[in-house]
């Protein structure tokens, strides 16, 4: 996990705000895929009670993040199982 990034966020908006920056990051591509995907899978593993919600992402995380971000995140997801 890049050392510009909050590693534990204490609240959803705190989550969805290092979220967003990771992935405004990458898309400016100042971060690579393995990098980008090693922290979106950090938070899913260190914080998942902020980041999803039962089965689904955090709608709070899903409408502050938007639509193409969350799409990114969702396909990083892909395969990713919630260990409860």
């Amino acid at each position: 996990m890049n050392e510009n990034y909050v590693q534990f966020p204490a609240t959803v908006k705190e989550l969805a705000a290092e979220l967003n920056k990771i992935l405004n990051d990458y898309r400016a591509r100042k971060i690579g895929n393995e990098e980008v995907k090693a922290a979106v899978l950090w938070y899913a593993e260190s914080c998942p009670e902020k980041l999803f919600d039962a089965d689904k992402l955090n709608p709070t995380i899903s409408r502050l993040i938007g639509k193409k971000r969350l799409a990114i995140v969702n396909t990083l997801l892909v395969g990713y199982q919630t260990k409860f």
